[in-house]
């Protein structure tokens, strides 16, 4: 045997090794998922209808706090579904305030004060998700409720599946129940007053790729944009049985239908941006176009295409004048958009573009809507955009893979960690 050859035979021993024990992490890596999934899964076997006033977890939050998610108004929420960790964030300075774990498969939403931030996420030890409510001012735990089934989502860089009405009450989150015979979508909603859970409310369709809209009297919009679907529910504190979808509206329709009217050939719908004040919703297709729809009264209408060679990976952001839409060319469809496409609300003209100096994910936009703050999940980094010049004036390296990112509402203040 020559010496080259047995250099080649040493190679090719140490590769078999290499792959042997990749086999075994990924082998241990999914028992310990299944091993996280198992109680989860044998809960929904045992109630095989989702129960409408989950019971408070024995847990005594009064004495957990959460040191980390201290925040101020302007602070920045930034969850890394991938390392199970919710980062606080000041904006204006950089730096980071605080870290905590969630559980896994986390979502989360802020009321619109700011007081408190709600988490969705799934015990590691005990595989039941929960539901979190965190004071943001102190970090303590106001409470803990169960709450089966996970979430609709299934992707590292997910959108949010919760939304909180503008008055605060209501708590809405979209939830998947798995049976043998498919997934099952429901709307889940919480009082906020009442401390409990309403009556679920099915819907009809695979709601894979959906947007909620809260609003106010117990009101969400459901832009379930794989099925090209918005369902609008009603949910009430007053009756355990009074739940229910107020009507469903077709956004892709190949027939006239009453209060719609027809639209044809329209693929579905990527994301979607609202108004809180009124029941307008503006839906942006996977063809270039947007639909604006009229949740109350059931009326829609598209607009010409707004993309030329693009396509939009993830959620786009608005302030009252402009929706700012991630865009990538249509030949790099991997999941990050590379520019930042700004149109008028109100016309759907063009107003400008901006390719910053990192591929990203997701947006979120500061509550005075001057800045822009793009998720890098290559570099994770977050990188901040001024919306008057559309020019890159910062980026915060957070060290972990960012997936999507809430501002904490109300005026935008340096923040300082108690």
């Amino acid at each position: 045997m020559t010496y080259k050859s047995g250099v080649r035979i040493a190679q090719i021993h140490r590769r078999i090794g290499q792959v042997r024990r990749a086999c075994v992490a990924v082998t241990c890596l999914i028992m310990e998922i299944t091993w996280i999934g198992f109680p989860a899964a044998q809960a929904r076997e045992t109630q095989p209808d989702r129960p409408d006033a989950p019971r408070v977890s024995e847990q005594n939050t009064s004495e957990v706090t959460r040191a980390g998610l201290i925040a101020k108004p302007g602070a920045l929420y930034v969850l890394s579904t991938v390392g199970s960790r919710l980062i606080v964030v000041d904006p204006t300075t950089g730096s980071v305030l605080g870290v905590e774990r969630t559980g896994y498969r986390p979502d989360i939403a802020i009321a619109p004060d700011g007081g408190r931030i709600y988490i969705n996420s799934t015990d590691f030890q005990s595989g039941m998700p929960f539901f979190e409510i965190i004071d943001t001012s102190t970090g303590s735990a106001i409470g803990r409720f169960e709450n089966p089934d996970s979430l609709g989502w299934e992707a590292e860089f997910p959108r949010s599946f919760m939304s909180v009405s503008p008055d605060g009450q209501w708590v809405y989150m979209l939830k998947r129940h798995s049976t043998p015979e498919g997934d099952i979508f429901y709307v889940a909603a919480f009082d906020v007053r009442a401390q409990r859970f309403a009556p679920s409310v099915r819907i009809d369709s695979h709601c894979s790729t959906a947007t909620l809209f809260g609003r106010s009297s117990g009101l969400v919009d459901v832009v379930c944009g794989s099925a090209n679907v918005v369902y609008v529910v009603q949910f009430s504190p007053t009756s355990t049985n009074s739940s229910t979808k107020l009507h469903t509206l077709p956004i892709s329709i190949k027939k006239p239908r009453a209060h719609i009217g027809e639209i044809t050939d329209l693929d579905s719908v990527i994301t979607a941006v609202a108004d809180r004040n009124t029941s307008e919703i503006i839906g942006l297709k996977t063809d270039g176009r947007a639909v604006v729809i009229d949740s109350e009264k059931g009326e829609l209408h598209a607009t010409e295409p707004l993309l030329d060679g693009q396509w939009i990976p993830s959620s786009a952001v608005a302030d009252d004048n402009r929706i700012y839409i991630p865009v990538s060319p249509l030949a790099t469809r991997n999941g990050t958009a590379e520019s930042i496409l700004v149109i008028d609300r109100h016309t759907f003209s063009t107003i400008g573009a901006f390719k910053p100096s990192e591929v990203f994910t997701n947006l979120a936009i500061a509550p005075d809507a001057h800045e822009l703050y793009l998720l890098a999940p290559t570099s994770k980094k977050v990188v901040v955009i001024d919306t008057n010049t559309l020019q890159q004036s910062m980026s915060i390296d957070l060290g972990v893979k960012p997936s999507f990112a809430l501002v904490v509402p109300g005026r935008q203040t340096s923040v300082t960690a108690k």
